[in-house]
Order: C-alpha cells, then sequence, then structure tokens
C-alpha cells in the first residue's frame, strides 16, 4: 500500500514501513535562553525537536542538548565586565523568543480504538499510520547543505509558504560560546562554534552554518548573520527544513 499527495510525493508506504511524526500544541517563549524538555533520550528514540524564532521575528536558532533538556542560545553571560571585558549569547544575535514543538513517531504510540484507518508494519502491531493519533500534519519543503564547500548556505522560502510556519530541527543546531578575558594590552577574545540557523524575517531566508566564528575586544557583538564576523566552516552537513502548518 503506497499514499501520494498531490505533489506525487509519498506520505506513506508498507513496503519499506516508515511510520509517520505527528506533533502536540506549538510553546511560544518570548524569552532569551528557553529550556525545553527535550533530552539526549528523546532525540536517540526518534523524536524531533522543530523550533524557529517567534513571529515576525529574526535571530539564530541554536542550543545544547544534554541528558537533561535542550537550552536555546539566548541566556548566557560570559567575562566579568568592566576592563576585563564580556560578551553575551544575547549579542550573539539569538533569537529574542522561540516558537519550538516537538514531534513523535507514530510506531511509538499506542494505537487508537474509535473510528479510523490503521496501517501497520508487517508483524502487525507497530504503526505506520493512524488516523486517529495523526492529530497535526508537517511537509518536508526541502534538505538543503551536504556540499564540500567552506562558507554558509542560504534558504529561501517558497512564495506559497509563510514564513512564520518554516521551522528547523533544533537538534541538528548545537553551539557553544567560549570566553578569553583581557590581559595587559590583549584586548577580550571569544569564539561561537558549532552549527546555528540564521532566520531573517524580512527576506524569508534561512541561512545555515557549520564552523566558528572568533571577535576581540572588550564588548563583543557578534552577528550570527555573518555580515559583520569573519566565518569559518564547512557545508558537509544536510539540514532538514520544515513546514508546520499551524505554526
Amino acid at each position: 500500500m503506497e499514499v501520494k499527495n498531490s505533489s506525487d510525493r509519498t506520505i506513506f508506504t508498507t513496503e519499506e514501513e516508515f511510520c509517520l511524526y505527528t506533533y502536540g500544541s506549538i510553546t511560544n517563549s518570548n524569552t532569551n535562553g528557553a529550556v525545553a524538555s527535550y533530552t539526549q533520550s528523546d532525540f536517540n528514540a526518534g523524536k524531533l525537536l522543530f523550533a524557529r524564532p517567534q513571529n515576525g521575528e529574526s535571530g539564530a536558532i541554536c542550543g545544547t542538548l544534554t541528558s537533561s533538556n535542550y537550552t536555546f542560545f539566548g541566556a548566557g553571560v560570559y567575562g566579568t565586565g568592566g576592563m576585563g571585558g564580556q560578551t553575551t549569547e544575547a549579542n550573539f544575535p539569538s533569537a529574542p523568543g522561540v516558537k519550538y514543538t516537538i514531534a513523535t513517531r507514530l510506531d511509538a504510540s499506542t494505537p487508537g480504538t474509535g473510528y479510523g484507518l490503521q496501517v501497520t508494519k508487517s508483524n502487525g502491531t507497530d504503526l505506520i499510520m493512524d488516523s486517529e493519533n495523526l492529530t497535526k500534519r508537517m511537509n518536508i519543503l526541502d534538505i538543503v547543505g551536504g556540499g564540500s564547500g567552506t562558507g554558509s548556505v542560504t534558504y529561501t522560502k517558497p512564495g506559497s509558504v509563510a514564513f512564520n510556519e518554516i521551522f528547523v530541527v533544533a537538534s541538528q543546531f548545537q553551539a557553544r560560546m567560549s570566553w578569553g578575558a583581557a590581559a595587559g594590552f590583549v584586548p577580550g577574545s571569544s569564539m561561537v562554534a558549532g552549527t546555528w540557523a540564521y532566520f531573517n524575517n524580512s527576506a524569508g531566508t534561512i541561512t545555515l552554518y557549520n564552523g566558528y566564528i572568533v571577535d576581540f575586544g572588550n564588548q563583543i557583538y557578534y552577528d550570527a548573520s555573518g555580515t559583520n564576523n569573519t566565518f569559518w566552516g564547512t557545508q558537509k552537513v544536510q539540514y532538514i527544513i520544515m513546514h508546520l502548518p499551524l505554526g
């Protein structure tokens, strides 16, 4: 059994037995450094954390995934200030607020008991599709990157999709900031290393970075969009761009 959409893309097929995903409500946080209840164990279990800035906002999506949670960039402060210098994750600039939701695999859910359509894998138990549990739909808009070049990769939204409904898989974007205090005639220095997705609301673009940027000075202001800081990196990573129509 194979079901396709109007674009002739396969929604699911019993031959390959890949299950569908669904997601619940979307959390809106208007503060820097939001903490999502999404762990390394959730990632290993196939759950996906989707995230983007709040509606109408620009900024970088990235964070740190641990055994306890996923913490979005924004709340960290590095350095003591004064002559020793200081930088903050909010100066990156991280997104000033985030929207996020967690998608789960249907084959990990309990089958519904009411009316509807259920399609199982060959073992007759694990779900591929369950119309009762499939509460919200999602689409993969594109898979970008994966090249061998250096620098960033930019994704531009299609005209038919609202930018506020486009998300990235947050667990693909993890970064850390480090800080070296000023000493004598040597200014303070800071580095952001990892992967991040910069949403440009006015342009309708997402620029994807995998590498690092370095800056020097007593009060460091990074530019996650890459226009004011030199970026070094590579694009051998493939990034999934999602459309959540109820976002």
